[in-house]
């Protein structure tokens, strides 16, 4: 049988990542963990940091220190993409106060208007 060659990649975009002691407090149950990560001391689990899908925030997993520490850095500019997220939640919270019938006529109007010149800002 042929051993399994495994190729190198290089990221594309930027990772999206919180330290855990900020993240402490929050549901780890959707949280990945591998199980070699698993058997990190309580201390040094401390010192990892939770990643996040940046189109799917529901998809997060926990990096340990020694893998942050080698492979990446905190960024200073943000994604070129994340004026584009940013949109598109304003949209989602539109929609969703708008089926509640929680906004005025006017209300609408405005947010209509606001995001078409945001739309057209592109």
């Amino acid at each position: 049988m042929k051993a399994q060659e495994f190729k190198q990649y290089k990221r594309k975009g930027l990772s999206e990542m919180i330290p855990f002691k900020e993240f402490v407090g929050q549901d780890m149950s959707t949280i990945s963990v591998s199980d070699q990560d698993k058997l990190l001391s309580n201390e040094e689990f401390e010192l990892g940091y939770i990643a996040r899908n940046p189109k799917n925030h529901a998809d997060m997993w926990y990096v340990a220190k020694k893998y942050f520490d080698d492979n990446l850095e905190l960024s200073d500019t943000p994604e070129v993409d994340a004026d584009s997220r940013m949109i598109d939640s304003l949209k989602e919270l539109y929609v969703d106060f708008h089926n509640a019938n929680r906004l005025t006529k006017q209300e609408i109007t405005t947010i209509d208007n606001f995001i078409k010149f945001i739309m057209d800002e592109d």
